[in-house]
């Protein structure tokens, strides 16, 4: 968390001082020096991406995504806000810098697949399911519950099944 607050911290602070014009020396450096500014971008929007990410990995995988494009959002419009800013310069270099460090730090820190997904995707399809045959399985008693064991289906491992 300490890292993912850091490291937001420390573009939003760069950022902030490009747009106040503080530390001219630096940012003359990283022009002057070839592909050190589009290096620049691509480095500090994938390490401030790749930490956000990982912070949120606990989230639910669809809520992660959501999350990630959200920030690839907010990345693009950062860089396309300096349109209307006197001290800072559009390009489109920087744009697809931010964009290439936005995916660089997405693909690293995308979260494992649940347990669940791992158990059924370590098993391999069912010999049912790999022929495109539904699974048969005889009635239940009258007055019982399915419950899976019918088929021998662990009730403690999820599974893509829906009854």
């Amino acid at each position: 968390m300490w890292a993912a607050a850091a490291a937001v911290v420390g573009v939003g602070g760069i950022n902030l001082s490009a747009s106040l014009g503080w530390f001219p020396g630096f940012f003359a450096w990283t022009e002057r020096t070839p592909g050190g500014d589009v290096t620049w971008h691509v480095v500090l929007v994938g390490v401030a991406t790749f930490a956000i990410g990982t912070l949120l990995s606990a989230w639910p995988r669809a809520r992660w995504w959501k999350a990630m494009l959200i920030l690839g959002v907010l990345v693009a419009a950062e860089e396309i806000s300096q349109l209307a800013q006197v001290r800072r310069t559009y390009a489109h270099a920087d744009l697809l810098a931010n964009l290439a460090g936005w995916i660089l730090g997405t693909l690293l820190s995308r979260p494992p697949r649940s347990r669940a997904h791992q158990a059924v995707d370590a098993s391999g399809p069912a010999p049912e399911a790999a022929r495109g045959v539904a699974p048969t399985v005889a009635a239940p008693a009258k007055g019982t519950a399915r419950t899976g064991d019918e088929i021998g289906i662990d009730p403690g491992v999820a599974t893509s099944w829906r009854w």
